[in-house]
């Protein structure tokens, strides 16, 4: 399957919007569940006439923790949409993401996460809102937890 340059642009843009879904693992984890798209961590995305797709991240540590399932997830996305026809998956080693990278909206997410934290746990010794955090989560219901019987 070839495409023509008009076609490229197109099928690079559906990569893009596809893969710029895929939630942050720190985001799913924190509460926030920010996009790679918001957080700007998808740097270029590029495709072949013969449809396949070089997408390219930013992350924001070399050894992220994160970047398998980051990597995997990503792949996903990318072969989900039509015309692709195999995706490789590059991380930025020139350079690192930074917060300048963010939409306007994944900053004011950022923003009221991190003011919803701070009204939380104002006061406490952070030792212990470490501890509370659990806290902060549904709680399972009685006896469900093994540890809890007994």
């Amino acid at each position: 399957m070839n495409f023509d340059e008009s076609a490229v642009v197109d099928l690079a843009e559906r990569v893009r919007a596809q893969v710029g879904q895929v939630v942050d693992p720190c985001g799913r984890t924190n509460g926030t569940g920010l996009t790679l798209g918001e957080l700007g961590m998808v740097d270029s995305v590029d495709v072949g006439t013969d449809g396949v797709a070089t997408v390219r991240l930013l992350l924001d540590d070399p050894v992220c923790l994160y970047s398998v399932p980051i990597r995997a997830e990503v792949a996903t996305a990318a072969r989900s949409v039509a015309g692709v026809t195999e995706v490789r998956i590059e991380h930025s080693t020139d350079r690192l993401w930074d917060p300048d990278r963010l939409s306007p909206e994944a900053a004011a997410k950022i923003e009221a996460w991190q003011a919803d934290r701070a009204s939380r746990f104002a006061g406490v010794n952070p030792r212990v809102a470490l501890a509370l955090l659990p806290l902060s989560r549904p709680r399972r219901a009685a006896g469900a937890n093994p540890a809890d019987r007994p």
